[in-house]
């Protein structure tokens, strides 16, 4: 049987956890404690560099890839400080979702904030508003945010609010059509 802590070990040799911890300071020049943590935090260091090498976040950044060659361009998904597309039209698109609404009243809105990203970084932004029962994408060209905060409400009923006209745009994605989008408002 492999021991795996100090009880153990104190347990198999009849003396007390205590006795157990003296000897393996003694042996290694540090405390048990100390060396756990270490393994710990190695681990979790290990763990995250494999997740982001295996790109954990990436099942919904396909389903949006999925997205942009259904409006027919083709991308290329890269990764700065956040993960971003490049479009085969030179266009360039940046990705935040919320997966926790906040709640006013009865009405739950989905906030981004927008103060770590430059005004002209990306071309345009999309979205990813994630409610239990349905997920909803706005694309909206990077001219449209605003500088601070964007409070989106998906199942709003009015037809005419701020930002409903970038709800599933992915036609916008066009650079054709994104010259049509900023002539009509």
């Amino acid at each position: 049987k492999v021991s795996s802590n100090l009880s153990d070990v104190a347990r198999t040799f009849g003396f007390t956890r205590e006795y157990a911890r003296h000897i393996y300071k003694k042996i290694y020049g540090v405390s048990y404690g100390e060396m756990r943590q270490a393994k710990l935090r190695l681990r979790r260091e290990q763990r995250i560099a494999e997740e982001i090498k295996q790109g954990k976040n990436r099942p919904y950044l396909k389903e949006i890839g999925e997205l942009i060659r259904s409006v027919g361009l083709d991308y290329e998904l890269r990764k700065k400080a956040r993960f971003y597309f490049q479009l085969s039209n030179g266009k360039t698109v940046g990705v935040r979702r919320c997966r926790s609404p906040l709640r006013i009243g009865n009405v739950y809105y989905y906030r981004f904030n927008n103060f770590a990203w430059a005004p002209d970084e990306f071309d345009f932004l999309v979205l990813r508003c994630e409610g239990r029962k349905k997920v909803t994408h706005y694309v909206i060209p990077h001219q449209f945010m605003p500088r601070r905060i964007v409070s989106l409400n998906p199942e709003s009923v009015r037809a005419g609010g701020k930002y409903a006209r970038f709800k599933e745009a992915w036609e916008l994605l066009r650079s054709d059509e994104l010259q049509e989008a900023v002539t009509v408002s």
